[in-house]
């Protein structure tokens, strides 16, 4: 697709950069007007027979519109087409064959937190607070707009900017493909990340009435909470707190093994307060037990208190 138009001409594709499920994303060059001329980036469905595909795109389009806060990816609204004079959040790429929906997002050119910590393999306790925090206040704010991510993993979190030893973390949330407002989904999402409700639940083989009221009652802001743990985990031990063969071992561990102390695999004395906030607060079996947000978000800024990047990420070309 690269240096195809779209968008009357407005919009030239350049190199893909990354690539999901259900789309991909490039960067867009030679925007018009001014005021877009900066570097962007396109999401536009995949090119396939499948259902819904289109549908997935132009409905995260919808819903990052509604977002405005620094820890969550931006929109940028579509310019107003020839002789019209409204903008628009998300449109078809008529120059394409299927015409695929794509909208326009800001360019995060930072990396993802997967590949930050695949340089440096494991962060010290104020290091990990601070990336956790800021991801906890972006998800507080997609729960106070009642919505749930509900795909909360490393690949899902971006820096705007390159990390830089001594200078803050700027992480930002990506990926609303499986967002919900109404029920957390449970038959999609990343395996070694749903939580143990999610998994009940895509077991149970009651009539789908009762499953759906079920589904109803699950908590979606404790499900993200769960998500955030797996992150903070990770961070501080480089491993995933369940991880086991194939999906069926994975799924076997979430729902009835604890995971290893993190002091037991972290190179560095892990503070304890944290420890106990990531496995009590963030990954207890019970729903009800795990903290909310605002609770988690209070301790995190208290152990992070203003620290900055240790390291800096290792520089990566374009893919």
């Amino acid at each position: 697709m690269k240096g195809t138009k779209i968008y009357d001409n407005k919009f030239t594709l350049g190199d893909k950069i990354a690539t999901g499920g259900f789309a991909t994303i490039h960067l867009a060059e030679k925007a018009t007007p001014e005021e877009l001329s900066g570097k962007l980036v396109v999401k536009i469905a995949k090119i396939e027979d499948r259902k819904g595909i289109n549908a997935s795109v132009y409905k995260e389009a919808e819903l990052l519109a509604q977002f405005k806060h620094k820890n969550i990816v931006r929109l940028h609204k579509l310019p107003p087409m020839r002789g019209k004079t409204s903008e628009r959040i998300w449109a078809n790429a008529g120059t394409i064959q299927g015409r695929p929906a794509f909208f326009l997002m800001e360019y995060l050119r930072g990396g993802t937190l997967q590949d930050y910590m695949d340089h440096v393999k494991q962060l010290s306790s104020a290091e990990t607070a601070a990336i956790g925090i800021q991801v906890a206040r972006g998800l507080d704010h997609v729960h106070k707009k009642n919505f749930a991510h509900n795909d909360l993993k490393l690949e899902n979190i971006v820096f705007r900017t390159p990390v830089e030893a001594g200078k803050p973390f700027d992480p930002v949330l990506i990926d609303f493909g499986i967002a919900t407002k109404v029920k957390v989904q449970v038959n999609q999402g990343t395996i070694y990340i749903m939580s143990p409700e999610q998994l009940a639940l895509a077991q149970d083989t009651t009539p789908p009435e009762v499953r759906e009221e079920q589904e109803e009652g699950l908590d979606k802001t404790k499900v993200d909470v769960w998500g955030l743990g797996i992150v903070l985990y990770y961070l501080l031990t480089g491993e995933l707190p369940f991880r086991g063969r194939g999906t069926k071992g994975t799924t076997s561990r979430i729902l009835n093994n604890q995971p290893l102390a993190i002091n037991s695999l972290a190179k560095a004395p892990v503070d304890d307060y944290l420890e106990e906030l990531i496995l009590e607060g963030c990954l207890s079996k019970n729903p009800r037990h795990r903290l909310e947000l605002i609770e988690l978000g209070r301790a995190l800024r208290d152990i992070a208190a203003g620290v900055t990047a240790g390291r800096s990420g290792a520089m990566k070309r374009l893919r």
